[in-house]
């Protein structure tokens, strides 16, 4: 958490998702990774280390602000681990450069604020990514498919929509798929090959898409969904195949 700057408002879902990327969390039971570490942010508040800035309406932390202490804390140890470092009061990844063979090592990648014209064919190199967030202004290729280890994709874009290559539906380890700005769709006619068990968050989705290839099918322990049409459906979509859907935003409906 010293990765966040002083007085920083740190969104929850955020932080959740890159302690999970970057294996900071250990299984317990029946609960999901993220759960577990909802719980642990809990704790850190019930021990006044962390103030809730924000609630959603369900009452969960939305956003957190990190006491000064813990965070000098969380600096002072992540650079005695070579984790991070501050140059200037500002993050750098390491204190010193390393070897470009050691970023194939990298976990989390998020360079939100960075808008790229094409697609950075470079991160493609990065195969023990589980965590990407980038902002691009074409569509994703086929070949992301190679990031086989990636729990959470967040795109920023300009533009209005994105078609999702088929291949993004045969990584297994997906957990959490969003577009910031943007729309996504895929081939009508795919069928997705497995269920992902472990997918929480898809935003945002044509809503004729949910209705087709047995898609909801697929996705089962769904939290949080976002849906588009630019007319409405011809078909219900059928929700009860969403037992676990806590958030479910429309758009675009006429």
């Amino acid at each position: 958490m010293g990765a966040f700057p002083e007085d920083h408002e740190i969104r929850a879902s955020k932080l959740i998702r890159i302690w999970v990327a970057e294996g900071f969390l250990k299984s317990k039971g029946d609960k999901i990774l993220e759960e577990i570490a909802e719980e642990n942010l809990k704790v850190l508040v019930d021990r006044n280390l962390l103030m809730v800035r924000e609630r959603k309406s369900n009452g969960k932390a939305k956003s957190y602000s990190i006491h000064d202490l813990l965070r000098d804390l969380c600096v002072k140890k992540a650079g005695e681990d070579k984790f991070l470092h501050l140059k200037n009061r500002q993050v750098h990844s390491v204190q010193k450069a390393h070897p470009t063979s050691l970023a194939v090592l990298l976990r989390v990648l998020d360079v939100l604020h960075i808008e790229f014209h094409q697609f950075p064919t470079e991160i493609l190199e990065l195969v023990n990514l589980c965590y990407l967030a980038f902002s691009c202004n074409s569509d994703l290729p086929s070949a992301i498919s190679r990031l086989w280890n990636l729990q959470t994709l967040i795109v920023g874009s300009s533009i209005s929509y994105f078609e999702l290559p088929s291949e993004i539906w045969e990584m297994p380890e997906l957990r959490h798929i969003k577009f910031r700005n943007s729309r996504i769709s895929i081939d009508l006619e795919y069928q997705i090959p497995f269920v992902h068990d472990k997918l929480q968050t898809i935003s945002v989705m044509k809503a004729d898409l949910l209705i087709s290839s047995n898609f909801l099918g697929s996705i089962p322990n769904i939290k949080n969904l976002g849906i588009y049409s630019w007319v409405p459906p011809r078909n219900v979509i059928d929700l009860s195949l969403l037992p676990k859907l806590e958030t479910l935003k429309f758009s675009d409906f006429v």
